[in-house]
């Protein structure tokens, strides 16, 4: 069962955070989530617009860091909040995720917002198979 954790001690300007799943298309959306949690109560979203998308990577590592760009560039372009995920990953020579996606518009009198993530880093960034779950940690700019 997948979750994510957020880690105060970590870093003080910025926003970090640990999720757990028990394959990679639940490690990464606990890991968006977890970045939507940083900005907005997720529990006042509805969530009812989709939005897909496909990433390739090299590494998993690089790919989490494109996910969690994405998702980001996406709530700055199209004003929305995620509120869901279904992710799959695909890995051949490399990896290739595919996710389904759902949304809500960015609404200050509807919705309590927190601050607002700026970009992903790659700083401190680990995927990591740990025992039966996957694992990762990541630190996001606001």
């Amino acid at each position: 069962m997948g979750k994510y954790r957020l880690l105060e001690e970590e870093t003080t300007g910025d926003f970090a955070f640990e999720a757990y799943g028990s394959s990679l298309g639940e490690l990464f959306k606990y890991a968006g989530l977890a970045t939507m949690s940083a900005m907005v109560d997720i529990s006042q979203l509805k969530g009812d617009q989709e939005y897909s998308f496909e990433i390739e990577s090299s590494n998993l590592q690089m790919l989490l860091y494109e996910f969690l760009s994405e998702i980001i560039f996406v709530k700055d372009v199209e004003m929305v909040f995620f509120t869901d995920f279904e992710i799959e990953i695909i890995e051949n020579s490399g990896y290739k995720l595919l996710c389904k996606a759902k949304t809500t518009p960015i609404d200050s009198l509807k919705q309590d917002h927190f601050t607002d993530v700026k970009a992903a880093t790659m700083h401190h960034l680990v995927v990591e198979k740990q025992g039966t779950q996957w694992y990762c940690k990541a630190i996001l700019d606001l």
